[in-house]
Order: structure tokens, then C-alpha cells, then sequence
């Protein structure tokens, strides 16, 4: 994913760091997550539905960029 954005985003310095940085707060959020979930009692499979979930969340980021591709073509 890392990869695919700095190819998208024609990479400089500051796109660089901004995107590390959004990369690096979602890593926080989700570890936020997934504890959050063991917190509230659901054990410890919670994170694994917890990064389940937050990949579903990614892989829909891509669809409307799909359905603008098919649409042009």
C-alpha cells in the first residue's frame, strides 16, 4: 500500500513525510483499536476482527477509484 501511494502521489519531500506520517497514525489507531476491543472484554481474537474490519475499511477506499476507471475507459 506503502508503494502504491508514493508511485500515485509523484514522491517529494514533503508528499514523502506527509504520507508516512498518515501511514504511522494509522498504525497507532489500530493498535488503539485492537486493544481497545480487548479492554471491553471481547478477548483476544478482538484485534483480529479489528484488523479484519480495518482492511475491509481499505480495500473500499479502492472501489470508487475503480468504478471512475471503468467509466473513463
Amino acid at each position: 500500500m506503502v508503494t502504491r501511494v508514493m508511485r500515485t502521489a509523484h514522491p517529494g519531500p514533503l508528499v514523502n513525510s506527509l504520507h508516512a506520517s498518515i501511514i504511522t497514525a494509522g498504525l497507532a489507531v489500530g493498535t488503539w483499536a485492537g486493544g481497545a476491543a480487548i479492554d471491553h472484554g471481547d478477548g483476544l481474537t478482538a484485534p483480529l476482527w479489528v484488523g479484519g474490519a480495518l482492511a475491509l475499511l481499505g480495500l473500499m477506499s479502492l472501489v470508487p477509484e475503480r468504478f471512475h476507471r471503468s467509466s473513463t475507459s
